[in-house]
């Protein structure tokens, strides 16, 4: 996710392209793919820039690209983007506003043409972002509802200390003792070549990729001093990830009654992550004892190290069978294997923990602290598994007239299964969904319109969650879900007004349910009252992050001011129903619905030389929360990442 929003600059489109693309996109596009075009390099001189400050939050964005000829046969091309803001949630503990964020993006891109047959084009990407504060989380509801129980654990010892009364309401103030951190390094190389061969295309990609993540946070974000006087919950994230991957296929020329595509696929991987957890909330040292007392710091370091390959197959066809009728088939079959090397320990370790600084107890005392939280200790029993599937697809097209589309789709989609990095050893297997798609896309005058009804069931969904248990440790799961679905109707509407004006509104309704998942984990509270080995029978409840309704409305304004000058408005509102923001259909964990506002006012040129806008988000100030989770030995009482409030931008653009 870190490497997506980093790539999300010097673009050129993105597509969103919805339900299983296993045929063109892998195993893994099970729901979904987000296909982000990068601008390519010119073969003539071309150069823009932007510039962005909010006030409020000091954030700021500079970003810029050259591109132009080299050559007479190879283009280039330089973009990069600094950006950053001094926060907006106050950190009353550290005395400033969070997070911090200080970020480089940038790429470099070649494309050489030898021939009218021949095209290379090679990018680079590079990434580094140092933010502080990265972890800006804010506690609520200290003490719970009376419905809950009594405060306890560490809410009740913050209340005790602050004279009974605490801020707990979720309103961008922090008592986060902790200078959490985000460290995100990465490098991607991406080469693509095409042949044409006579009237056939061959296309072969090869791509590199490589990030490192040092992540801190603090799961206990009170000023309330922890066992050896640090932070009560700190845990320290890290992880190395590379792959490989190579692509070849090869295309028949389009526009005949019978078209094809045909490939294979190869990557390979390496995953190396871990993490330190301080249990300083609790005075444990003394189940060691001699070797350790109630005043020592106790941590668990756990690591997980995994290696995997994927091989696939995959082609596609196309039946032009009239001028109106068209019918395409698809196929994949993928094969994944994965190895892990996995391991959970207990011992001690600094204020900040970190795998530097921990230090593992001797043998005797692993099973007592294991037991004390729940956990697991050593390898799983069987640290290898493959993972195949054959995955078919087939859609028909049928154009009523020349404006209007109708079709209908079914495609199989499948991810491979795998293993969870907790302290308990946890295994999913894997992902399958059959998905149907019925639409209907056309334009009438000045009203263009889209309206697809989808339906997917799946077998053995992996649905992660994170559960604090009674003894605060907290364990990340994946576990499959029996069946559940996810059905609903997805309605867009563009209505072009006026020359000046086009008004446009998505809407999707979603019914997206567990079918069957007896075995789901526990709320906060029935975790709390049942302890490590709670289950719960979720099946007929929602999905987590699944509104029943969601979408936006809008209007884009442009008219001439002058002979050179046109202005510009763009309002726009988005909405979202109520939606869990855990698998554990926890009330507690339960974002409210909202509507939120944005508007776009610009003056520019009317040859698109230079535009000045002013930029508002979230103009009415709604508080919401992106997660909500449970704090450590605090039933009731939970930690929230609130979202920015209202934000005032200016930004400059120029084109030469």
């Amino acid at each position: 996710s870190r490497a997506m929003r980093a790539s999300l600059f010097d673009i050129d489109q993105v597509e969103v392209l919805k339900g299983p693309q296993t045929t063109f996109f892998g195993n893994n596009a099970i729901a979904g793919a987000l296909n982000i075009t990068t601008r390519k390099p010119s073969d003539s001189f071309i150069a823009e820039g932007s510039v962005l400050y909010s006030p409020a939050t000091h954030e700021y964005a500079v970003e810029g690209g050259i591109s132009g000829p080299i050559t007479s046969t190879l283009n280039g091309r330089i973009a990069a983007k600094l950006s950053g803001m001094d926060g907006f949630v106050k950190n009353k503990a550290l005395g400033r506003t969070e997070p911090r964020m200080r970020d480089f993006v940038g790429r470099a891109s070649l494309q050489w043409k030898p021939s009218d047959n021949w095209e290379t084009n090679l990018r680079v990407d590079a990434v580094r972002d140092r933010d502080r504060g990265a972890f800006y989380s804010e506690i609520v509801n200290c003490p719970p509802a009376p419905s809950v129980g009594a405060a306890a654990g560490s809410c009740l010892l913050y209340l005790n200390a602050n004279g009974g009364t605490v801020e707990d309401s979720l309103n961008h103030v922090s008592d986060n003792p902790l200078s959490t951190a985000n460290e995100y390094d990465m490098i991607e190389a991406v080469m693509s070549n095409r042949l044409r061969a006579g009237d056939f295309t061959v296309s072969a990609l090869t791509s590199y990729f490589h990030h490192d993540v040092y992540f801190l946070t603090n799961l206990i974000p009170i000023s309330l001093p922890g066992i050896g006087g640090g932070s009560r919950a700190p845990n320290t994230s890290v992880e190395k990830y590379q792959q490989f991957s190579q692509e070849v296929r090869v295309e028949s020329p389009t526009g005949r009654p019978i078209e094809f595509m045909a490939g294979a696929y190869f990557a390979t991987d390496d995953l190396k992550a871990g993490s330190v957890f301080g249990q300083y909330f609790a005075a444990v040292g003394g189940a060691g004892a001699p070797l350790y007392n109630a005043s020592t710091p106790i941590a668990n370091r756990l690591f997980l190290n995994q290696k995997s390959n994927q091989i696939s197959v995959f082609g596609s066809g196309t039946l032009n069978m009239t001028s109106r009728l068209k019918a395409n088939v698809g196929v994949r079959y993928s094969r994944v294997r994965k190895s892990v090397d996995r391991g959970n320990l207990y011992g001690t370790a600094g204020l900040v923990p970190s795998v530097d600084n921990f230090e593992a107890g001797p043998d005797t005392i692993q099973t007592t602290y294991a037991r004390l939280f729940s956990g697991e200790l050593g390898n799983y029993a069987s640290p290898k598994r493959v993972d195949h599937k054959f995955m078919p697809s087939a859609n028909l097209q049928y154009n009523l007239d020349r404006n209007t589309m109708l079709y209908a789709s079914y495609t199989n989609g499948f991810k491979a299964g795998g293993y969870s990095m907790a302290t308990v050893r946890s295994e999913f297997g894997p992902e399958t969904v059959d998905a149907f798609e019925i639409g209907l896309k056309g334009r009438i005058g000045p009203l263009s319109y889209n309206l697809d009804v989808f339906s997917s069931d799946y077998k053995g969904l992996q649905e992660s969650t994170n559960i604090v248990l009674a003894s605060g440790s907290v364990v990340s799961l994946v576990r499959n879900v029996a069946r559940a679905r996810a059905r609903g109707v997805d309605i867009g509407l563009s209505l072009r007004a006026s020359r000046d004006l086009t008004v446009y509104t998505e809407t999707t309704y979603l019914d997206s349910k567990y079918r069957s998942y007896p075995n789901a984990p526990c709320s906060t509270l029935l975790t709390a009252q049942q302890g490590a080995t709670c289950v719960q029978d979720l099946s007929g409840r929602r999905r987590a992050f699944a509104p029943r309704f969601s979408g936006n409305v809008g209007l884009r304004y442009r008219t001439a001011l002058t002979d050179n000058l046109d202005i510009g408005f763009e309002p726009s509102v988005s909405f979202t129903s109520k939606y869990f923001q855990s698998a554990t259909a926890d009330a507690l964990l339960e974002q409210p619905g909202f509507a939120k506002l944005d508007a776009r006012l610009s003056i520019a040129r009317s040859d698109g030389g230079w535009e000045f806008a002013v930029i508002g988000k979230n103009l009415t100030d709604k508080t919401t929360a992106s997660f909500r989770n449970g704090v450590p030995t605090a039933t009731g009482t939970i930690y929230a990442l609130p979202d920015m409030p209202r934000n005032v931008a200016f930004q400059f653009s120029k084109k030469f």
